[in-house]
């Protein structure tokens, strides 16, 4: 059987550069038994999408000794579930074969399926805002109605993102769409059941993974590395929450292929921690904002 590792790591960041201020140390692991493929952290628990072996729930009160408190898997007989979010009591579920699923984590020593649903073409990554979960797809971005978790209702798919949505994050009144060979994807989900185009920037590889914080959308770009793109028209001062046209702020590539990024809070002179998801482990990064 082969084991994959759920790390927690004590992370330093540096200035576009590829020597750390100090070191990167682990602080500790925990060994799932599937394919650990992604990470949502809430109180006192991670909650890792494990593949093959569903969801695992991981108590890290105790960094330095995390431990296994629940997990589920009996959604499907052979799950692939490749990515999660939590909000409140629920855990929602980007599986390639069951599609959505919603876990009740009310007890996280035992989870329980709420709900559930199919006909999603290959479902990638998802987010969670209010009444809507939005899931990357082969045919787009699909918007599902949440409001009862027992029974989640595929309201509508914007298709004009194109095939291989592959990430997606939602802030404000946007999705922020990584779809594959086409870069960036914005989307006005200010009614998510009549979504707009807001604008799009194509970065030039294979756009895997995105976040957002504040003026800016952080995209892993592959081979291209980390692209930070606001969305101003040349020069203007309108900003990525806009409905106007993407422009590249930045990029940083260091030989790395990158597929996933995640971004940190804010702190001291306006620095933003950033996380990117390798081939071969972490990359830390940390990048001011301009005023």
């Amino acid at each position: 059987m082969r084991v994959f590792r759920f790390n927690v790591i004590a992370v330093a960041t540096v200035i576009f550069s590829a020597t750390p201020v100090m070191p990167i140390t682990l602080t500790g692991n925990y060994d799932t038994s599937g394919r650990a493929f992604a990470v949502a952290l809430s109180g006192n628990y991670a909650y890792v999408a494990d593949f093959n072996d569903g969801l695992d729930i991981i108590d890290i009160s105790d960094p330095s000794s995390p431990t296994l408190t629940g997990d589920i898997d009996s959604f499907h007989a052979s799950p692939w579930t490749i990515d999660v979010a939590v909000s409140g009591n629920y855990a929602y579920l980007g599986d390639g074969k069951a599609g959505l699923v919603i876990i009740d984590v009310s007890d996280p020593s035992s989870p329980t399926e709420t709900g559930s649903i199919g006909g999603m073409s290959d479902p990638y990554r998802l987010a969670v805002s209010g009444n809507y979960a939005y899931v990357a797809g082969r045919t787009g971005l699909n918007i599902v109605d949440i409001s009862d978790p027992s029974s989640p209702t595929v309201r509508l798919v914007h298709t004009t993102v194109g095939n291989r949505a592959l990430d997606v994050a939602v802030s404000g009144n946007y999705a922020y769409v990584a779809r594959a060979t086409h870069g960036l994807f914005i989307v006005d989900i200010s009614n998510p059941l009549i979504p707009s185009d807001a604008g799009d920037l194509d970065t030039g590889d294979r756009a895997y993974g995105v976040a957002v914080s504040g003026n800016y959308a952080y995209l892993a770009d592959n081979n291209d590395g980390l692209d930070i793109i606001t969305a101003a028209w040349f020069g203007s001062s309108t900003t990525v929450t806009s409905s106007t046209k993407p422009l590249q702020a930045d990029r940083f590539s260091d030989g790395f292929t990158t597929t996933k990024t995640a971004v940190g809070v804010p702190y001291g002179s306006g620095y933003i921690p950033i996380f990117l998801a390798l081939g071969y482990g972490l990359y830390t990064l940390r990048f001011r904002q301009p005023s």
